[in-house]
């Protein structure tokens, strides 16, 4: 699959955020949040499309935000993907890992989720 980038807007802050959200119309919602706070947001929908913005030289990002409500995708091995090819972009830091979702997870999955240093939050 191709990269498929929503917006590349900046906004007005220096933090970076990048947002992988297979839910087009959540990700341009939860993106346009974040950057009313004045932050910079990059989205993708599309998992393959997220690890080729990552592996990019100049994507230094501080935060990764990786929407999991979707229950059709592989989620634990795309952000074990997204993390490894962020500890192997040579970036300055490694960016912080939050998994949102939109409807309840297991325990379990959460716990395999945050066991791989991402953080997991419910929106409600």
């Amino acid at each position: 699959m191709t990269l498929s980038v929503i917006s590349g807007d900046y906004g007005w802050g220096t933090a970076k955020i990048f947002l992988l959200d297979v839910d087009a119309q959540h990700a341009n919602a939860l993106a346009n949040r974040l950057r009313s706070g004045r932050l910079h947001v990059d989205v993708s929908v599309d998992p393959d499309g997220a690890v080729a913005q990552l592996r990019r030289k100049d994507a230094e990002y501080e935060i990764v935000i990786v929407n999991i409500s979707a229950p059709s995708f592989s989620w634990l091995k795309t952000l074990q993907k997204l993390n490894e090819v962020c500890r192997l972009s040579g970036a300055r830091h490694q960016p912080l890992f939050l998994c949102v979702s939109t409807n309840q997870q297991q325990p379990e999955f959460v716990l395999q989720i945050e066991r791989t240093g991402a953080r997991y939050v419910r929106e409600r």
